[in-house]
């Protein structure tokens, strides 16, 4: 489980791939406001993604996969509205991604 402290919330950049971490993806992570790269990928991340990944407004790269993560892909993932790249691949997830960008007034 990745523990979280009030100095690291303003973090730009976590990148936590390929360490063979396990448990699940806390729902704390939306607390990393700042956060710009998110890498937990090639882990043994289970359980679901939580929907706070919705606080994640200013991520540009969220990358989850290769984990054992399952479920459905929270609606909530439209508050993370800078989103550039995002990826799930390589889990056990489904449901269809919802087109955030339909609610974005360009």
């Amino acid at each position: 489980m990745l523990l979280l402290a009030a100095s690291y919330l303003s973090l730009q950049v976590l990148d936590l791939s390929s360490n063979a971490l396990s448990g699940g993806v806390p729902s704390a992570i939306g607390n990393f406001s700042r956060l710009r790269i998110l890498n937990i990928s090639r882990n043994s991340l289970g359980g679901f993604i939580p929907p706070s990944v919705g606080d994640l407004n200013t991520t540009l790269i969220l990358d989850l996969s290769h984990n054992q993560l399952n479920g459905s892909i929270p609606a909530e993932i439209r508050g993370a509205v800078s989103l550039q790249e995002l990826r799930l691949d390589s889990n056990f997830l489904y449901g269809a991604i919802i087109k955030y960008w339909e609610t974005v007034h360009l």
